[in-house]
């Protein structure tokens, strides 16, 4: 260390001030790069995973309010007919239907199409708050189905 400050001392006042200078830039360097750039990438990638979280969770959060049908479901509760009728809206033809009770109703299509059997199912969940309790389906042919299934208020 003594040797350090004697060879600062030979110097010229001018090549101490060069050095002084030099030095203060190697320190800022260092910390900028050491210190400063690091957390601000921390502080970046912190922001990126919590828009990311954020997003998730957004998305969660309505899938499982579209899962659950809370979204969308009138206050009263549809009548049997409303929910015959909805099928009519998805091309499906229900060849026979029975009302069961006030909370059930059996329905049967002998030639239909799983997509619109599927689409009416998820309606029936999101705007009725009805759910399938039982439910059968078989093959027609030519992609159709044979479909049995009984549509009961849910919470049932």
């Amino acid at each position: 260390m003594i040797a350090a400050a004697d060879l600062f001392q030979q110097r010229t006042p001018r090549e101490r001030v060069l050095l002084g200078i030099m030095a203060i830039a190697i320190v800022g360097f260092a910390l900028w790069y050491g210190a400063a750039r690091p957390l601000s990438r921390a502080v970046e990638d912190a922001a990126a995973h919590h828009a990311r979280a954020s997003q998730d969770y957004s998305e969660l959060r309505d899938a499982a309010a579209e899962f659950s049908g809370s979204e969308g479901r009138s206050a009263a509760p549809a009548a049997p007919e409303a929910i015959l009728r909805s099928a009519e809206n998805f091309g499906l033809t229900l060849d026979r239907h029975e009302i069961d009770s006030a909370r059930e109703i059996t329905v049967a299509a002998e030639n239909a199409d799983p997509a619109a059997v599927f689409a009416w199912i998820a309606l029936l969940q999101k705007d009725y708050g009805v759910v399938v309790s039982n439910m059968a389906v078989t093959s027609a042919g030519d992609g159709r189905v044979v479909v049995e299934m009984v549509l009961a208020r849910s919470g049932i």
